[in-house]
């Protein structure tokens, strides 16, 4: 894989080395580990870093990574991931985007996409996959490099510790969507 990316939009919070090496450490987890949320997080990170070759990771089209379009799309994503309704018209609108279907359908690998786009805006302080600390060189600090494929992925001890991780960020995008969504409805209540 080319590690041919793009500059980072000013929008986004994290650092850049932060951002590059969560797209990597994604990439190959979803790769090597074919991991759902690995995915999301990687083609959300991708769609923002190289947005020529990219389109949005949930609704499926091409449109650059704004702020404004990156929001709807973490919203969209995280609909899916909670299955509960997309944005609506209205909020597409107040988030000043395009309103766009949501295409995907896949839960976890959604998720990973909200996890991913709510980090690079702020929202989550974590990286949505763990990454390296760096020194002030920008070095990789001894010891906190990231290992996490296991030989043996089909154990039933990784399978069961992979299906409760899942769950567990599922019941997170609910509880998050729930407050998005009330949050909405408190600045534009219905007519």
């Amino acid at each position: 894989m080319s590690q041919s990316i793009g500059p980072l939009p000013g929008w986004v919070v994290p650092a850049e080395q932060q951002v590059r090496d969560c797209w990597w450490n994604a990439h190959q987890v979803a790769t090597v580990a074919a991991e759902d949320s690995a995915l999301g997080v990687f083609v959300a990170l991708d769609w923002v870093l190289r947005p020529v070759e990219r389109q949005t990771p949930v609704t499926v089209r091409s449109v650059p990574p704004s702020w404004e379009f990156v929001r709807g799309e973490s919203w969209a994503a995280l609909s899916v991931a909670a299955g509960r309704p997309e944005p609506t018209a209205q909020d597409w609108q107040r988030l000043g985007a395009l309103p766009g279907p949501t295409v995907a359908t896949h839960r976890v690998q959604c998720c990973g996409v909200w996890q991913g786009l709510s980090w690079l805006l702020g929202v989550r302080e974590e990286p949505p996959i763990g990454i390296p600390d760096r020194d002030e060189s920008g070095a990789v600090v001894p010891g906190s490099e990231v290992y996490c494929l296991p030989a043996n992925r089909s154990r039933p001890a990784l399978l069961a510790a992979k299906r409760s991780r899942e769950e567990r960020e599922l019941d997170e995008s609910v509880r998050h969507w729930e407050h998005i969504r009330t949050l909405a409805d408190r600045q534009n209540p219905a007519m």
